[in-house]
């Protein structure tokens, strides 16, 4: 095989290899962009807005007679619900959200019947009691909400690091193969090309010094070496065919 067609197979393998490392990278970092939207746009905003109507039940619970603030608040509240049960992957969610929905509507009913009793001027202590229930209640399945909506972006946070690891991971393999491929391209180009020009090389001084019993080497070769090789041996038994003859004739 020629030399130039050693080279291109050598520099294409290079180039392929780079080509193949470039996708690499640029496939990881939109995996990475990827993970970052989905950990903002999911378990990010789920555990937000968990927290963000728990704040605003607190809210809800601290405006007491106030109806119409009430009213505005819950209204919150519910929006607030509304996107964690539509970014919140975890199963046990929706069946969360249903029950604090349940205990809202709850709350509602008790809060019509203590305007009511109030009204007739009957006894409170009973509504009361069971609308502190009704807010205790609501009040611990929020706390469930919000660990529930933390924990899962607690575990989509590891999972993005594990795969980010394993990107990086897969870029410095790469990284050191293309590092073994140039090394061993170069020590093939040099154990193919250079050593040998070296030795014709050292040869073509001898000759030119007069020294024609010298070997020459790489004559089998099929490049463009074996053939600088061959002319070396021709030229060398030219040079060496009229010293032959100076030789018989004077022995004659």
């Amino acid at each position: 095989m020629k030399i130039r067609n050693k080279l291109i197979i050598g520099f294409t393998a290079i180039i392929l290899f780079s080509g193949a490392m470039g996708f690499s990278a640029v496939d990881g970092i939109q995996r990475t962009s990827q993970l970052t939207n989905e950990l903002f746009e999911y378990p990010l905003m789920a555990s937000n807005f968990a927290r963000g109507a728990q704040t605003t039940f607190v809210r809800m619970r601290v405006a007491g007679n106030d109806e119409p603030l009430v009213t505005v608040r819950e209204n919150a509240l519910r929006e607030d619900l509304a996107i964690v049960a539509e970014r919140l992957r975890d199963p046990a969610g929706p069946a969360l959200i249903a029950h604090i929905d349940a205990g809202l509507r709850n709350l509602a009913r008790l809060r019509t019947a203590r305007a009511l009793i109030a009204e007739q001027g009957g006894s409170l202590g009973e509504t009361l009691l069971r609308q502190e229930v009704a807010f205790s209640l609501i009040d611990e399945d929020f706390e469930s909400l919000v660990e529930l909506a933390v924990v899962e972006g607690f575990d989509f946070m590891l999972a993005a690091e594990n795969e980010s690891t394993e990107l990086f991971n897969i870029q410095i393999f790469l990284v050191c193969l293309m590092l073994g491929l140039g090394l061993g391209i170069a020590l093939y180009l040099g154990r193919q090309f250079a050593r040998p020009i070296q030795a014709i090389t050292a040869v073509t001084s001898r000759l030119a010094m007069g020294d024609d019993k010298v070997e020459i080497p790489g004559g089998r070769r099929r490049d463009e070496i074996g053939a600088m090789a061959r002319a070396l041996e021709i030229f060398n038994a030219a040079s060496r065919g009229p010293t032959v003859g100076k030789l018989n004739s004077r022995s004659e």
